[in-house]
């Protein structure tokens, strides 16, 4: 894979609005944009690509994609864009996801998880809901996880098209 020239933007692709925003928010302050592949409304459980899409994704320096299961019908194009070079990000995991129906936060047990928590089964209560077990992957319903998304895209960014993107994302 060839090294890219830092004096352009990275070409950009987010498969949701919510990630789209983001990203979109960090690129325009570097100077960038970016491409969201999810129209409005769309349910990302069930959304799938059309060969535009694929081709969009395949295309792109940096795919910011959800994970966790959430773009089920996006796994096929995901893994395309990634064999095809691009740097595909799955953000949910990166910050500390809940349970699904649990109060407390992953399984690392860094003393965030509740009092009388179940340590046993936890991880494949909803395997028919998203395919990485029980990890809920709607992490932008937290606004201080979002804020730490921020941090983990920019300074992804920042890998592709220069350090501007990094202090960016540290603002957003």
């Amino acid at each position: 894979v060839a090294m890219r020239d830092r004096s352009v933007a990275p070409t950009i692709v987010a498969t949701t609005t919510v990630l789209g925003s983001l990203a979109g928010e960090i690129a325009e302050c570097a100077g960038g944009s970016v491409t969201t592949v999810m129209p409005i409304g769309a349910d990302p459980h069930d959304f799938s690509a059309s060969s535009s899409d694929v081709a969009t994704m395949v295309g792109a320096d940096v795919v910011i994609a959800n994970g966790l299961g959430l773009e089920e019908g996006l796994q096929d194009a995901l893994a395309s864009a990634a064999e095809d070079g691009a740097r595909v990000i799955e953000i949910a995991p990166l910050l500390d996801p809940i349970e699904f129906g649990g109060h407390g936060h992953s399984d690392e047990g860094e003393g965030h998880s509740d009092e009388g928590e179940a340590a046993e089964g936890d991880d494949h209560g909803h395997e028919d809901e998203h395919a990485d077990g029980s990890l809920d992957p709607h992490v932008w319903f937290d606004m201080n996880r979002m804020a730490d998304a921020a941090v983990i895209i920019g300074d992804a960014l920042a890998e592709s098209g220069g350090s501007a993107y990094a202090d960016c994302g540290a603002q957003v």
